[in-house]
């Protein structure tokens, strides 16, 4: 289905970004900038292909008398895919500061 097509694509850049790190022995700061700069680079993209849908829907569909079932995509599903991009932003950032003074984080011990 066209709507998860922005979620595939998302998630098929982080894990062409996460491969190409390992084979190249990327910078695990780089990374998480790569990383930081995808997800802030998604959200407009995600809004432009939601204002998209919503109005080729407007074109498309005769408006309802009580917008029953408007817009296409639900907004939750919408306000959804925003608040994780927002957190993973958030989360990488935190990462970065992270790495950046005391050095790289490795998974499963304590901060």
């Amino acid at each position: 289905m066209a709507i998860y097509l922005p979620i595939v694509i998302y998630s098929a850049l982080r894990i062409l970004l996460h491969n190409e790190s390992e084979r190249t022995g990327y910078s695990v700061v780089l990374l998480r900038k790569e990383r930081i700069l995808l997800s802030l680079a998604t959200i407009p993209a995600w809004t432009i292909y939601y204002a998209y849908r919503v109005i080729t829907y407007m074109q498309i569909q005769p408006p309802p008398p009580d917008f029953a079932g408007f817009p296409p995509l639900p907004v939750l599903h919408y306000i959804l895919v925003l608040a994780l991009l927002v957190i993973d932003v958030l989360w990488q950032f935190q990462k970065l500061q992270h790495e950046i003074i005391r050095g790289p984080v490795i998974e499963g011990t304590p901060e």
